[in-house]
């Protein structure tokens, strides 16, 4: 990267409530925010845990009872968009920042829920007793969309729908397009939404953890927790955060992707091109290690095994090792989002939050098994999922 860009806000909606406190004290004290699932009846299924977002009082926000009509994804990444924005110090938005300004969000499965009804109606009694109304909300982009309207953002507008990688996904289009001037800051950022068809599929893929505990790591882990949230931060250019005197949460100084070219639906046990894909990023960044590896290991057995293979490789000596989603299941699209978010939190506060339920250790690992004050100026964020997608971040403190 020629130019020099930092996060100056952060908005979490998470299964620990509204707001970036909230998710970090959660965090960082340890607390689980995976409990029994209350949307839908889940006592039939294999798995009766999972990681919900409480009902928004969305009038406490200033919005209306649309905002109650729409999919609880867009519900999360509206509200989360609200206040990243808040938070970096931008009031109302000028003419100049919205047209100099792009919306980039990352997703697993979009409005889920919405897009189920509507085709279920469709197929029961046919496409002309479907709701037009309805069909807007089956569409990816529609998410970012009302943010653009929201905010009168006229900048680039784009939903990425790569999974659990889909927030470095969309933070690297944002950057790409920051290089070439295009735009000068971004909301960036993942969502997804938990229902019932997610939960549904996932049970029958059998890959959802069957003792009810998110475990990642765990050599007796039985496979992931679902939950849902939106993690949206600002970034943008260092000289524009310093001109307008903005409060940097920490300085993004590498980023990197590769593919694993394993299966459409796994990920290499071997972690090779994670491995690779981690060593650029720090190439990029101009280091030779990092202070802690924020990882994304979530219960899934490849996933984890490639994950801990690619770090033996890459690391010569121990890195402390740091896992959310052992606390909160697995976000989806938000996952790197809530990670990007630990990981500056992290960095403010000097402390590397513990991983829960990891009993059962693989040997060769710093594991963070109780919260420890340590020393941190880069942490490493990592993101792989489904398709075999690899991504790696490395954000500084500023």
């Amino acid at each position: 990267m020629k130019k020099r860009y930092v996060i100056t806000g952060i908005g979490i909606v998470s299964p620990y409530g509204i707001g970036l406190e909230p998710f970090w004290q959660g965090i960082k004290g340890g607390e689980s925010a995976v409990r029994p699932i209350k949307n839908f009846d889940g006592s039939g299924y294999p798995t009766k845990v999972s990681g919900e977002v409480s009902d928004i009082p969305y009038k406490e926000y200033g919005y209306s009872f649309s905002f109650k009509r729409m999919p609880r994804i867009s519900q999360f990444s509206l509200l989360a968009s609200d206040l990243a924005l808040n938070d970096a110090g931008f009031g109302e938005l000028t003419e100049e920042d919205t047209e100099l300004m792009g919306v980039y969000l990352g997703t697993r499965n979009g409005a889920l829920e919405k897009t189920g009804i509507f085709y279920e109606k469709v197929v029961l009694e046919g496409p002309y007793r479907s709701a037009p109304l309805l069909f807007q909300e089956t569409v990816f982009n529609s998410i970012a969309a009302k943010i653009s309207l929201k905010f009168k953002i006229t900048g680039p507008s784009y939903v990425t729908p790569a999974g659990e990688t889909g927030t470095l996904a969309a933070l690297d289009l944002a950057l790409l397009q920051m290089e070439v001037g295009r735009v000068n800051r971004a909301l960036v950022g993942g969502a997804d939404e938990f229902c019932e068809v997610l939960h549904q599929g996932h049970c029958h893929l059998k890959i959802t953890a069957t003792d009810d505990l998110s475990r990642p790591f765990d050599e007796k882990r039985t496979g992931l927790i679902c939950s849902e949230g939106a993690a949206i931060i600002v970034v943008e250019e260092l000289t524009g955060a310093m001109e307008r005197g903005a409060n940097i949460y920490g300085e993004i100084i590498g980023l990197h992707t590769l593919n694993d070219q394993h299966r459409v639906a796994d990920n290499d046990p071997q972690g090779i091109n994670l491995a690779r894909c981690m060593e650029l990023a720090m190439q990029e960044a101009g280091l030779e290690k990092v202070d802690c590896l924020v990882t994304t290991a979530n219960g899934n057995r490849h996933i984890d095994q490639g994950e801990l293979a690619a770090i033996k490789e890459v690391f010569t000596s121990r890195v402390p090792i740091a896992n959310i989603k052992s606390l909160m299941g697995d976000t989806g699209g938000a996952g790197g989002g809530m990670n990007i978010a630990a990981a500056v939190m992290m960095l403010r506060d000097q402390t590397i939050p513990a991983i829960a339920n990891l009993e059962n250790i693989p040997e060769g690992y710093d594991f963070v098994l109780e919260s420890r004050t340590a020393g941190l100026e880069t942490v490493m964020v990592n993101a792989a999922g489904f398709g075999g997608n690899n991504f790696s971040l490395i954000i500084k403190k500023y």
